[in-house]
């Protein structure tokens, strides 16, 4: 198969993607801790889920 996806390391040098990975972490620790009720969509594991493919696709457009 194509094995686990790892991050290009030049990608880890570019200030603005992470500067941008920083900000989207921010949001997603804010909407983690303002979840007062765990729902399907609403809950830690789906809304760093969520994160991770934000990330991924932010990476993949700039790699």
């Amino acid at each position: 198969g194509r094995g686990r996806w790892t991050m290009p390391l030049h990608v880890l040098k570019d200030k603005t993607v992470m500067k941008k990975i920083t900000l989207l972490g921010a949001k997603m620790v804010e909407e983690i801790a303002s979840t007062n009720e765990h729902t399907d969509d609403r809950n830690p594991q789906t809304i760093f889920k969520k994160f991770k493919d934000q990330v991924i696709t932010m990476v993949w457009d700039k790699a």
